[in-house]
Order: structure tokens, then sequence, then C-alpha cells
């Protein structure tokens, strides 16, 4: 079944509207100033992002005038690694504003359990022929670090499996208006997690008190007692039954 403009709109549903009061980003003209928004979206982000990574947010941002407090453009933290991801519902907000956009068309193929696919055919006014694009499900699952597979995948995967083949389909069946578009997270496998910003926490470890190492001591030898020099008059002392003699009378 044939799904035109409107109902494709309605089918997928609508981009939730968040504003806020820091939002509100007007040029003199009257126009949004989507780079304005973009800089008061990082303000909040409350990451050290990359300057690269802000740079290229906020260009895009700008360029194909997407408002982040409306989910168009945002960040996804993982780690050190940063992805700048746009919703699958801007692309088809596009596609209502261009004039040669007739619609979408959507069928998943079971038909082999091991190579399951999706295909969308998407009519354009100006072609005498409808554009397809397949997309298959081993290819863009989304899966954990551990290899499992997430739980969205799993519960729903056609529903999936059709908003990627949306990011993917639209952005080759109207390069000129979707190029260099953001990639949305479905297209990454990713479930589009919000980066979450730990404090680090100081671990106070109480001293330990020194421990006082006892070791007896011995007593010195005659040779430990005196020098070499003294040695052999100690031992002449003893024999002859006189007393040892001092330290300093046996260095003298």
């Amino acid at each position: 079944m044939k799904v035109d403009g409107s109902d494709a709109k309605s089918k997928m549903g609508n981009v939730p509207q968040v504003q806020s009061s820091n939002a509100v980003a007007e040029q003199k003209t009257g126009e949004t100033d989507y780079k304005k928004l973009a800089q008061s979206y990082l303000s909040l982000v409350g990451q050290n992002v990359p300057k690269k990574v802000m740079f290229e947010f906020l260009s895009l941002a700008k360029t194909k005038q997407l408002n982040p407090f409306n989910r168009e453009i945002y960040l996804v933290g993982y780690g050190q690694n940063w992805n700048v991801i746009t919703g699958y519902e801007v692309y088809l907000k596009r596609a209502e504003a261009t004039p040669n956009y007739d619609g979408f068309e959507f069928a998943i193929d079971r038909s082999d359990p091991d190579d399951i696919s999706g295909t969308i055919t998407i009519y354009r006014k100006d072609r005498t022929r409808p554009f397809k694009h397949t997309v298959y499900l081993n290819e863009v699952q989304g899966k954990k670090s551990n290899g499992e597979v997430t739980s969205m995948w799993k519960t729903r995967p056609r529903f999936m499996l059709e908003k990627v083949a949306i990011g993917q389909g639209f952005r080759l069946c109207f390069p000129l208006e979707f190029g260099g578009m953001p990639y949305t997270a479905d297209e990454m496998g990713q479930q589009q997690p919000q980066a979450v910003y730990q404090q680090p926490q100081a671990v106070y470890q109480e001293p330990q008190q020194p421990q006082a190492v006892y070791q007896e001591q011995e007593n010195p030898t005659v040779e430990e007692e005196y020098d070499d020099d003294g040695v052999q008059e100690a031992y002449d002392s003893v024999n002859n039954g006189r007393d040892f003699p001092s330290a300093e009378e046996a260095e003298e």
C-alpha cells in the first residue's frame, strides 16, 4: 500500500516538542538563529565535548537549520566518543516540504529467516520510476558491546528496520535536500542514551599508624667491640685474669 506524504507523517508520529525559555533565539530579521540554539544546547550538555565535535554540531545545526530543542539534532556520548545524531522524523518533515515528494512505501521480506530485509520505495513527482532501497537486518541490527541484540531490535525489529530505511533511503533519493544530514541513532546501532556526567568521588583512606619493628640486638663480640689493634690485647687480658680494656684504651 502506498503511503502519501500526510499518511506517512501520521503513521510515523510527530516530533515531541520540547521548549525551553533559554532556547528562544531569533535574529533581527525574525528568523530563528540555529547557531545560538545550538550554543544554548551545548551549554546544557554538562560534558567536556571535544572542540571538533562542537564545531561539527554548530555547523550542522546552522547549515541544515536543525533545532536541538526539538530533538532535530543532538549529541550522544559513549566514553570518549561523541556522535552527532538526528531523529528519523526530521527526514519525514523535510520530505513533506519538498515539492517533488509523492509518498513512500515500506515492505519487509521474511522469506529467508537468516536474511530478513526491508525495502523502502519512495515516489518523486519528477521521476517516472520510483526509488527503491533495501536494508538487511543482520547488517543494521543494534547490538550491545557484548554482542547481545538491544531490546528495541528484539521486540520491534520491523519498526526499527523501517526507521533505518527511511534515513538511508531519503538521503539517497533526495541528495540535494538531505545530503550531509546527520545519521539517525538507529542507523548507527545505538539506543539514543542520554550522556550522563558523573562527578568523580574522592576516596579517603585513613592513614595507617606506622608499626615499630623491634629487633633484638645481639651482644657484640670481642671483635665488634674493639678494633683490630685491640683484639689481641683483649684476648691476652682475659688469659692473664685482667679486666677488658675500654675502647679508648684499646685505641691507644
